[in-house]
């Protein structure tokens, strides 16, 4: 970015589009620390010390792959604490989600079902 500046204070061109370019490369870069520190925090973490470990049966895993996309699927859903663990050969993840805070079986049944898996059973 300097050295564009360089140039264009150089050759005396416009500066307007450069200036714009700039103020968008320093917004994005302290993006991060406006959403950690400022007001601008989406939403809250789930309190860790009263959880409760489920284990869901998950339709639909075939591999690895299948594993890896479940655990994702999970750690996004709202009240998920962590993912304990995923056996995509028994069908079979087991969470911590915290207690009273927001957890709906509803919304993780619906992504998963986004995502090509389902949950088996009532949850």
């Amino acid at each position: 970015l300097g050295y564009l500046w360089f140039i264009a204070i150089r050759r005396r061109l416009p500066k307007r589009r450069l200036l714009m370019g700039t103020l968008f490369s320093f917004s994005l870069m302290f993006l991060p620390e406006l959403l950690k520190h400022g007001r601008l925090a989406i939403a809250s973490s789930p309190p860790v010390n009263d959880v409760v470990r489920i284990e869901l049966k998950v339709d639909g895993m075939g591999c690895e792959a299948c594993e890896s996309a479940v655990r994702g699927i999970l750690e996004e859903q709202p009240g998920v604490v962590g993912v304990t663990s995923i056996d995509f050969e028994k069908g079979v993840a087991i969470i911590d989600h915290a207690n009273g805070f927001s957890f709906d079986a509803a919304m993780i049944d619906k992504a998963l079902d986004e995502g090509g898996y389902s949950l088996v059973g009532d949850h």
